[in-house]
């Protein structure tokens, strides 16, 4: 028994005498931590006090244990008085720093009453058990009093200083009652270390668990850091392994690069050369077929008007002798005739020349039509030479700077495009295109494209002057076909009607007299054509 009681103290000391012990990082129950956290204080403030504990009061202390022990050994009635008692005291003691700290004087006054009363009943409890063991009749007031009550607050209900005076009667039942009354303190006093001990245990439990759980997490989180710093190092590893490979796949790009830089430059030399060569050949070849198309074609005009002129002026002559001798032989026979039905044939021969009229103002307005069309094609054609040539001077200038940044003004303007939407709507860096425009390759590409548009604005302008040139000359031949029709209509006349005027090479040719205009740019066209 010696021992446990040691053992107990030891605890008590090194519980409280450890400051870390009593600050748990956290209670995982509700009423645990409010229970802790009202005991917590009051161990803290005792550390001090148990620091320098004299050594009077740890003899009093292991005393106070061996009086409790003995009080295990006593019969049933003092050991239920004794347990009985247990909660009170803890109570007193948790409600110690509140007792100090509060200056209500009611309150203090209190729990003084109920700390004497508690000793009291307490008191006249145990002193009724002994006189139960000794076989005496307690005293009739002190009935209330008697072990077998069911609670404490039975016992605090009754008036305990009636059964005082009662047992004040007998000097026995008094020297058990004041030995009883300086005992009850001192039980209290070791209920109070008892229950020290258990919440002290319990902190320390508390703490042990806590501490545990944060060394656990500790563990974890170390675990994790070295496990994040290993994954961090392959990760650095791989990286360092990336950047080798890179570094070795730039240093052959850059050798690859330099190496098809310089084969583009001589293939964009040789192809330079190539297509000037091709475009000097094509612009001769150009005109030396315009040339002769347009040779051939004077001639084949030339040839047809000759013809028709001709066959024109034979059938003339024809038609007016036949007309001359059927008129002269018909005349006679005709007169009464033609006296009877001379204002049908006047109105006929009158709509036949207002038609004949209309037919040679038309023939008029076509020639002029025609020369103004052959005047202006004969100034598109001049301008369209000049601006090939011009072209072609251009291009052969820019084929010829390396070092220049563009060819032609659409270039140019395709370029600024370009770069305006990479800038507005990309939001791209225009010096990137900058770069990107100066390499050969996309240099070759302009190029080729240029050219490109310059076949197809040759060819288009040579298609276009080709069909203007046909298209003229089939109304030409329409307006040489019509005389044909005026002399059909002349046929047509009843005899005796008014013979129309003679029709002569000129008149055929030409029934209106072309100006100086037309003649002037008839010779201009011709001129500028024999120069193709």
């Amino acid at each position: 028994m010696m021992r446990v009681s040691w053992s107990s103290i030891l605890v008590l000391m090194l519980v409280s005498a450890s400051p870390f012990s009593a600050n748990a990082l956290t209670w995982f129950k509700a009423a645990a931590a409010d229970q802790s956290s009202q005991y917590v204080s009051h161990v803290e403030s005792r550390d001090d006090k148990l620091g320098t504990l004299p050594t009077q009061e740890i003899e009093t202390m292991i005393r106070q244990s061996e009086h409790l022990q003995a009080y295990s050994r006593k019969p049933d009635c003092f050991q239920r008085v004794a347990q009985t008692i247990r909660r009170p005291c803890g109570e007193l003691e948790m409600n110690g720093d509140d007792r100090i700290s509060r200056s209500d004087r009611f309150i203090q006054y209190n729990r003084y009453l109920y700390s004497n009363i508690l000793t009291a009943a307490a008191a006249i409890s145990m002193t009724l058990c002994e006189l139960q063991t000794a076989m005496h009749p307690p005293p009739m007031e002190c009935t209330l009093f008697a072990s077998n009550a069911d609670t404490t607050e039975m016992m605090f209900a009754a008036d305990h200083k009636i059964c005082v005076e009662a047992l004040s009667r007998s000097a026995q039942y008094w020297s058990s009652y004041s030995g009883y009354l300086r005992e009850v303190p001192q039980l209290c006093f070791a209920f109070r270390g008892m229950s020290d001990i258990d919440i002290a245990k319990d902190i320390y439990r508390n703490a042990t668990v806590d501490k545990v759980e944060l060394l656990r997490l500790l563990l974890d989180r170390e675990r994790k850091t070295h496990d994040s710093q290993k994954h961090m190092l392959d990760v650095i590893q791989g990286m360092n392994m990336l950047l080798f490979n890179l570094g070795t796949a730039s240093t052959v790009l850059e050798s690859a690069s330099e190496y098809a830089v310089e084969r583009l430059q001589a293939r964009s030399d040789a192809i330079l050369q190539t297509l000037q060569a091709d475009l000097l050949r094509f612009s001769e070849h150009e005109r030396t077929r315009q040339s002769e198309e347009i040779h051939v074609m004077n001639v084949a005009i030339g040839n047809v008007v000759a013809g028709h002129a001709t066959s024109l002026a034979s059938l003339a002559s024809n038609i007016e002798a036949s007309v001359q001798a059927h008129v002269d032989v018909l005349f006679t026979e005709s007169r009464q005739q033609l006296q009877n039905v001379l204002g049908v044939v006047v109105n006929q021969a009158s709509e036949a020349l207002r038609a004949h009229v209309v037919e040679q103002q038309y023939a008029a307005e076509c020639a002029h039509r025609l020369s103004e069309t052959l005047e202006e094609m004969t100034i598109k054609t001049k301008q369209e030479m000049d601006s090939i040539n011009g072209t072609a001077a251009a291009m052969r200038e820019g084929l010829l700077q390396k070092g220049s940044t563009g060819f032609f003004s659409l270039q140019e303007l395709s370029k600024t495009g370009v770069l305006w939407l990479a800038e507005i709507v990309l939001r791209v860096d225009s010096s990137h295109f900058e770069y990107l425009l100066q390499m050969p390759v996309f240099r070759l590409c302009g190029a080729v494209a240029s050219v490109l548009g310059l076949l197809i604005r040759v060819c288009f302008s040579t298609v276009m002057g080709v069909g203007v040139l046909l298209v003229s000359s089939r109304r030409w031949l329409d307006y040489n076909r019509s005389p044909s029709k005026a002399q059909d209509s002349r046929d047509a006349l009843p005899s005796g009607s008014p013979s129309p005027p003679a029709l002569t090479e000129q008149n055929l040719r030409f029934p209106v007299r072309p100006g100086p205009s037309f003649n002037r740019s008839l010779s201009r066209s011709r001129s500028t054509l024999r120069i193709f």
